[in-house]
């Protein structure tokens, strides 16, 4: 139903508008560091490169760490004035999208703001889906990733499937801990606050 529904969507709500300036959204995997999201940060910020050189873009701010999530980053690209670029940021965004997408390390997105008022957005479209089982969820979506790349009116494809979120099964041996004297339940309460303020440094 959501394929269909997308399909039939108009390609434009809004006409395009050069507003001087477009947005790179960065995500790294679930629990990656902020090191970690700094090296795609700086992978994106080379491909920019060549159009601040050439004129084309003539600020680049990058935030790393968005909404306090060090897996998150969003770039502002501000371009030059009109008078002095021949490129819009529409067609600096065509032209880098193959290149973000060979960038394994993290998601890369690229969009232009919306003007105020307007219908359409600069977002990508995200589709979530829901199945009886892991092996399902991966073949449903590849299935769908592959109907939206056949389609001439989609670009920038990302298939973003997490089965989990990194993290520790840890067991406590309740006669050892018996023989030692200890509680089990204390052992796992210190085990938990152990690990909650490792997460928050």
């Amino acid at each position: 139903m959501s394929w269909t529904l997308y399909q039939n969507l108009p390609a434009k709500l809004t006409p395009d508008e050069d507003r001087g300036i477009f947005l790179v959204s960065i995500q790294s995997p679930t629990a990656a560091a902020i090191g970690y999201t700094d090296v795609v940060v700086r992978k994106v910020e080379d491909l920019l490169a060549p159009y601040r050189e050439n004129g084309a873009v003539e600020d680049i701010v990058s935030m790393v760490g968005q909404y306090g999530e060090a897996n998150r980053a969003l770039m502002v690209a501000v371009m030059s004035p009109w008078a002095e670029r021949d490129l819009s940021p529409r067609e600096i965004i065509n032209e880098l999208c193959p290149d973000f997408a060979q960038i394994m390390l993290a998601s890369v997105r690229a969009f232009v703001p919306s003007g105020p008022g307007a219908g359409g957005g600069g977002s990508p479209l995200e589709v979530a889906l829901k199945a009886p089982s892991f092996e399902r969820a991966a073949e449903y979506s590849r299935q769908l990733d592959g109907r939206m790349r056949a389609s001439p009116d989609i670009v920038d494809v990302r298939r973003d499937y997490e089965m989990n979120t990194p993290g520790y099964d840890i067991r406590v041996n309740r006669e050892r801990a018996c023989e030692i004297g200890e509680d089990a339940r204390v052992i796992s309460d210190v085990m938990r606050t152990f690990f909650a303020c490792g997460r928050s440094r």
